[in-house]
């Protein structure tokens, strides 16, 4: 889907061996936070349309994909990713780079910065959260009940997990089932999106299900008044992952916030309305750091 990607391995900070993914080139360097179980492959709209003028990093999250698990599953917190990213950015020697980051990379983006702002220009977040996931999803009170007890509950199940994703993500009617419960639109790329559900199984479902435990456990919210670069929050008037009021708590808390809230997006919206994502990104790295034509999205 993305051939020409380049792959490295780092030794993070506490021996954890992380799988490095490049591609592109040009000027500007951008690196990527994903969402959790996600890969470059969702990103492919943008890479595409930005890989003469930028340069992407991006890794597998320690415990996940082609990164190797840490010896407890007590260093998969957010804290633990960032270090990971800050030990990237130091063996590459970036510096100087636009942060982009969907979903759980929202946090480990806001983390990273805090630890490191001297090497961040700008950030871009989409479609994620400063942290309490599990207490601000669907702008339901219940969730924060709720949604701990599902996730304990899938890590007692985790050995089972590969079989029953297989077999219902390559069902006909899991997607049609997913648009049908507003999770996705109707306008998804559902060739990538299906790329990434059939690479789901390969993961290990403790790693993936403690990962979330503590993603909920975090928050960033107490330095997000920290920031002072430019940052665009991107999301969707369909994400109930993430509520779109939680554009008011970054408008409130980091000053140099730029909203875009794009129309019937879900929390997949970068595979739903790539033209209108990328076309906003690319406005805002010209706004703040120049040289980067809107006619290359």
């Amino acid at each position: 889907m993305l051939n020409e990607i380049k792959r490295k391995t780092i030794v993070s900070f506490d021996g954890t061996q992380i799988e490095v993914q490049s591609y592109g080139q040009g000027d500007l360097t951008m690196v990527i936070a994903n969402g959790i179980g996600g890969t470059m492959a969702v990103w492919a709209p943008l890479l595409k349309a930005f890989k003469q003028r930028v340069r992407f990093i991006s890794w597998d999250y320690r415990g996940l994909y082609h990164s190797s698990a840490p010896a407890s599953l007590d260093a998969l917190r957010v804290e633990d990713h960032a270090q990971d990213l800050q030990c990237i950015m130091a063996g590459l020697q970036l510096s100087d780079v636009v942060l982009c980051g969907w979903s759980m990379g929202v946090q480990v983006g806001l983390q990273a910065y805090h630890n490191m702002p001297e090497r961040f220009k700008g950030l871009i977040l989409i479609n994620g959260s400063y942290g309490e996931i599990f207490d601000n999803a669907f702008n339901n009170p219940l969730s924060r009940h709720i949604i701990p007890r599902l996730n304990m509950l899938a890590l007692k199940l985790a050995p089972a997990l590969p079989t029953l994703i297989s077999k219902t993500g390559n069902a006909p009617f899991f997607v049609p089932l997913l648009e049908l419960l507003g999770i996705v639109d109707r306008k998804l790329d559902k060739e990538v999106f299906m790329h990434i559900v059939n690479l789901l199984p390969t993961l290990d479902f403790e790693n993936y299900c403690s990962i979330l435990k503590h993603l909920n456990n975090h928050s960033a919210k107490t330095f997000l008044r920290e920031i002072d670069v430019p940052l665009l929050f991107i999301n969707g008037t369909r994400d109930g992952f993430t509520p779109p009021s939680t554009a008011n708590v970054f408008l409130e808390h980091a000053p140099q916030t730029e909203v875009f809230i794009i129309p019937n997006g879900t929390h997949y919206a970068l595979l739903e309305y790539p033209e209108m994502m990328n076309k906003r990104i690319a406005a805002f790295l010209e706004k703040h750091f120049g040289e980067l034509s809107t006619k290359s999205a």
